[in-house]
């Protein structure tokens, strides 16, 4: 079986935690893993949503929302493939978004 993981906040804790180990346990039970971090899944890493049907699950982790993000998702459910989004309280309580660096940058 083959997943496909998407990062939206690679290069910190939580992408480590959240990311790296689910592929780490999913490569241990045979699976193999495409990984991509959602800034280059729409440019360099193109190519993997070419290869959409290949994959068992398609899971991401705080992934902002933007059009192409929803058409990815349209697509994986024509297709019966699950779609996972892990997400935490972060996102949803704006008063801290100043204090964690993963992302403060991100859009309104």
């Amino acid at each position: 079986m083959k997943a496909l993981i998407i990062s939206g906040c690679p290069g910190t804790a939580a992408d480590a935690y959240r990311v790296g180990n689910l592929r780490e346990e999913l490569m241990l039970l045979g699976w193999e893993c495409a990984h991509s971090n959602f800034s280059d899944l729409f440019g360099a890493n193109r190519c993997l949503l070419e290869r959409l049907r290949d994959y068992a699950v398609i899971y991401s982790h705080r992934c902002p929302y933007s059009e192409e993000y929803r058409a990815l998702i349209e697509r994986a459910r024509e297709t019966g493939i699950p779609a996972v989004y892990d997400i935490d309280d972060y996102v949803f309580d704006v008063s801290v978004m100043p204090y964690v660096n993963a992302i403060r940058e991100w859009p309104d």
